[in-house]
C-alpha cells in the first residue's frame, strides 16, 4: 500500500529530528570514550585514561555545577527527541513570530521566520514554555477572514460570493466547507467571519489574503458601497418663534 505523500513528509522530518539529536549526542559521547581509550594506551598516561573512565560520576557531578545550563539543554534535546513537541520542518509560533524549524543543534534550536530572521531558541525555553505547532499533527490549516460591513448587508450574498471565490482557488483543500457567519455586532457594523483551508500553514495564509481582497472589493462594489459600515448622524428640523418685527414697535 503506497503512503502518502503528507506522511512521507511527517515520518521523514521525524527521522530527520532524530538522527540530528542522535548524531550530536553521539559525538559528545565517542569523544569522551576515544580520549580515555587513547590515554589509557599510553603507560604514562595510563593512570590518566583508566582514571578519566572510573571517576565519570565524579565529572558529571563537576560538569552538572559547572555547565548546569548547557547540560540542561543537552537533556532538553533528548526530551525533544523522544517527545517530539517539535520537529525539523514543523511551522511554529514562538514569541509571536512564527516559522520553520530548520535545525536541532546541541543546546538550541535555529527557527527560520517568514521574513527570514532566523531565530536562536534555548531548547530549555522550548521544553519549559508553551508555543504553538502548526504541523504536529497535520499541516493542514483553517484561517479566518474577519470583515466587517453595514447592518443592512444581505449576508446570503457575501455566502454566494464567498463560495464561489473559494470554489475557484487552486490552494482550497476541500476538507472543509466554506462557512459564513455574523459572529459579532459592534455600533457601527456587524461581524462577519469566513473559514478557508488548505494544506499547510503558508497556503492558507495565501489563500486568506487573496479571499479577503476579493471579499472587501466585493462589498465596496455592491450597491456602489452602500453596505460599508459606517456612522449615522440623524438630523431633525426644529421650529423656532418668530421674531417681532422691530419697525411695527416704533410707530
Amino acid at each position: 500500500m503506497e503512503i502518502p505523500v503528507l506522511k512521507k513528509n511527517s515520518e521523514a522530518r521525524r527521522m530527520l529530528t532524530y538522527i540530528s539529536v542522535a548524531r550530536r549526542i553521539l559525538t559528545f559521547v565517542v569523544i569522551i570514550i576515544g580520549a580515555s581509550v587513547i590515554l589509557s594506551q599510553f603507560r604514562s598516561l595510563e593512570k590518566l585514561g583508566i582514571s578519566l573512565l572510573a571517576s565519570a560520576g565524579v565529572a558529571t557531578v563537576v560538569l552538572g555545577i559547572a555547565a548546569q545550563s548547557t547540560l540542561g539543554n543537552i537533556v532538553a534535546g533528548i526530551q525533544i527527541a523522544i517527545t517530539k513537541p517539535a520537529r525539523i520542518g514543523d511551522t511554529i509560533i514562538i514569541d509571536e513570530d512564527w516559522g520553520y524549524v530548520e535545525d536541532i543543534r546541541f543546546t538550541y534550536m535555529v527557527v527560520r521566520t517568514w521574513d527570514w530572521r532566523r531565530l536562536v531558541v534555548p531548547l530549555k525555553y522550548i521544553i519549559s514554555n508553551t508555543f504553538e505547532n502548526w504541523s504536529m499533527t497535520s499541516a493542514h490549516q483553517i484561517r479566518p477572514i474577519i470583515l466587517y460591513a453595514d447592518y443592512r448587508i444581505n449576508v446570503k450574498k457575501i455566502r454566494e460570493k464567498f463560495e464561489e471565490l473559494l470554489e475557484g482557488k487552486d490552494n482550497w483543500d476541500e476538507d472543509h466547507p466554506p462557512i459564513v457567519q455574523v459572529v459579532d455586532t459592534t455600533e457601527k457594523a456587524i461581524k462577519i467571519r469566513c473559514l478557508c483551508s488548505s494544506k499547510d500553514a503558508s497556503s492558507t495564509w495565501d489563500l486568506h489574503c487573496e479571499l479577503r481582497e476579493e471579499l472587501v472589493s466585493f462589498i465596496a462594489d455592491l450597491e456602489d458601497g452602500n453596505h460599508l459600515s459606517k456612522s449615522r448622524v440623524q438630523l431633525q428640523n426644529r421650529e423656532f418663534p418668530k421674531q417681532k418685527n422691530t419697525s411695527d414697535n416704533e410707530d
